[in-house]
């Protein structure tokens, strides 16, 4: 089911050219980033369950630090979709950290949105 939510939020996103869905990550890895909107240089990746979120969550920063690594063109916010348990979980602790301290740690910023 997951997936299948995934699948049609990125249809129902996609339309406009300059926001592409399953976006490389770099040519030499298997990995994608869910959701790029290349206008405002926006990563948006969704973890549909809240269970696990900041496994999920360090694994896409890490992907949009790889996709900034190895392209010209960089991204500069990144923004994680999940349930709102999901989301209270990351504005605790060291998560909270991370989200607070990206842009000077990363160069990007980070926003955590629940649905």
């Amino acid at each position: 089911m997951a997936t299948a939510v995934t699948t049609a939020w990125q249809q129902a996103v996609e339309s406009p050219p300059h926001i592409q869905s399953e976006v490389p990550v770099s040519d030499a890895l298997g990995e994608r980033i869910d959701v790029v909107d290349f206008t405002e240089s926006i990563a948006y990746e969704m973890k549909v369950s809240g269970k696990n979120a900041d496994h999920e969550f360090y694994k896409d920063i890490f992907k949009v630090w790889v996709y900034n690594r190895d392209h010209e063109r960089k991204l500069e916010r990144f923004v994680f979709i999940t349930e709102r348990d999901g989301v209270d979980r990351l504005t605790r602790g060291l998560p909270s950290v991370v989200v607070n301290g990206s842009g000077e740690l990363l160069g990007i910023s980070i926003e955590l949105v629940a649905v």
